[in-house]
């Protein structure tokens, strides 16, 4: 009996250890990014994994995904087979915060820099107010001084103020644009055109799924404000050269195929690029979809035009925006 016993403590306190830890083990490319999204950061990059010394971490000789899609060996640089379904390890990169409800924080930073910090993905510096309303428990330095929108750091929470030196770094917590009819700048530029669709031009920050669909509602483009959020389908036609997700392609995520278990191995068959190739439009990065998986209310379908890669994500997620009418 004491030998089960101290079994369970022992399992307990190992589990304890992986949910704090900032390491994926054994995890496919989207359970890696599932994994981080969870601890509420982001996949390391390829730059910060050759950055590692080699003894940063036991597995460091170990193949690693990375935020772009391409595994390697950190320290080393040694690209390792870009199988999507591979299993390899991965490390969460503890300097970024992906907030599942349109808040981001900003850490050590001063007044300046914490009002282009927010500014950065289209929100605005919480107020008085509103960081005097948090709850003990919401952020794990919720007794440490915030930048408030005033410009008077405060003791989240507590409300009690802290030096005003602008110099001093702090904490800063944002959140999405008060009023978005006015976020949402009203511009006119060249029309885009594919497959007898029009496209916006892409949004100039990465916003979560929720921002990204309150966006396209609110904006006004080219004389144009009937803008919506591309469903899965729609966003798959400004896919180009890789075979499997362009339209038609033997990928089966569809707006008629909407569960994650019409993601197979086409949807992700394609290598990481930086030069734009599977666009229509020569970008890359992730884009949004207001397509939601039949099985998962809380994950959205989007492509990242890096790898031609059709997935799902977590809403909390930051990506870019090209609205359609």
């Amino acid at each position: 009996m004491k030998k089960i016993l101290l079994f369970f403590i022992v399992f307990f306190n190992f589990a304890i250890l992986l949910a704090e830890t900032k390491i994926c083990y054994g995890v496919t490319y989207y359970n890696a990014m599932k994994c981080c999204e969870k601890k509420e950061m982001l996949l390391e990059t390829i730059d910060q994994l050759l950055a590692w010394g080699s003894s940063e971490f036991h597995d460091s000789f170990g193949c690693f995904w990375s935020r772009e899609g391409q595994p390697i060996v950190p320290h080393t640089g040694k690209a390792c087979t870009n199988d999507k379904i591979a299993r390899f390890n991965a490390r969460c990169d503890s300097s970024t915060h992906v907030v599942p409800t349109s808040k981001k924080i900003c850490r050590g930073v001063t007044y300046s820099k914490a009002i282009k910090c927010c500014k950065d993905d289209g929100m605005v510096l919480q107020t008085i107010n509103q960081l005097t309303t948090w709850g003990s428990s919401e952020f794990h330095d919720s007794f440490s001084c915030f930048w408030s929108r005033e410009g008077q750091p405060i003791v989240a929470h507590t409300g009690k103020a802290c030096t005003n030196d602008k110099h001093a770094r702090f904490y800063a917590r944002c959140e999405g644009a008060p009023n978005l009819r006015k976020a949402v700048q009203t511009q006119t530029t060249k029309s885009h055109f594919s497959n007898n669709l029009q496209w916006s031009n892409r949004s100039t920050y990465q916003m979560d799924r929720n921002a990204a669909k309150n966006y396209c509602q609110y904006l006004s483009e080219n004389g144009y404000n009937d803008w919506h959020l591309p469903t899965i389908s729609e966003l798959r036609t400004l896919i180009k050269s890789c075979s499997g997700t362009v339209t038609g392609g033997s990928c089966g995520v569809t707006d008629s195929c909407l569960s994650s278990s019409c993601q197979g191995r086409s949807c992700y068959s394609c290598g990481y690029y930086e030069d734009g190739r599977y666009s229509k439009f020569g970008e890359t990065g992730y884009f949004w979809s207001s397509s939601v998986p039949s099985d998962d209310f809380t994950s959205s379908w989007y492509v990242d035009f890096g790898s031609g890669f059709v997935g799902a994500s977590l809403e909390g997620y930051y990506g870019y925006v090209r609205c359609v009418r």
